[in-house]
């Protein structure tokens, strides 16, 4: 008779792969050890469906607050800020606002420029400004700002000027 071999007439290697899988198969396809498992997974559900529950009970609504906690509660979101900015709060309407404006573009443009032109004062030469810093310059000072700060011609210099 040709079946199959038996477990004690494998290789030691096979033999222990095979008793791995059968331990594995009683181990895992139980069906009190499944249906257990089940009702472990369930029980913590309703756990926290429950806790959900309490902590939503537990939650109050301004109109049950006393006027010490709502005054409690109006200074704290005066407090907030985000991004370091203060956070404005209205409040006969409870409306929350923030200025999220941008910084002005001309007072960087402003400031760039007073930067580079205390650099000129200090001696630095023209020719080692930067293409944008030159574009500002002679924004801020004429086509032939160049002149005033010691440099005779403009081929010195690339051509954002």
């Amino acid at each position: 008779m040709s079946g199959l071999p038996k477990l004690e007439d494998l290789p030691e290697e096979r033999q222990q792969y095979y008793k791995k899988m059968l331990e594995y198969n009683t181990t895992h396809n139980d069906l009190d050890k499944m249906m257990e498992r089940r009702n472990k997974l369930q029980e913590k559900l309703e756990q926290n469906q429950t806790q959900n529950q309490e902590q939503t009970q537990n939650t109050q609504s301004i109109d049950t607050l006393t006027p010490e906690q709502k005054q409690k509660v109006m200074n704290d979101l005066k407090n907030i800020t985000v991004n370091n900015k203060k956070v404005n709060i209205d409040e006969t309407t409870g409306e929350m606002t923030m200025d999220i404006s941008v910084p002005n573009p001309y007072r960087q443009i402003f400031k760039t420029y007073m930067y580079v032109k205390q650099g000129l004062i200090s001696g630095l030469d023209p020719i080692y400004l930067e293409p944008h810093e030159q574009v500002i310059m002679k924004e801020n000072e004429g086509d032939d700002w160049y002149t005033k700060w010691g440099r005779e011609t403009s081929d010195t210099f690339p051509q954002y000027t």
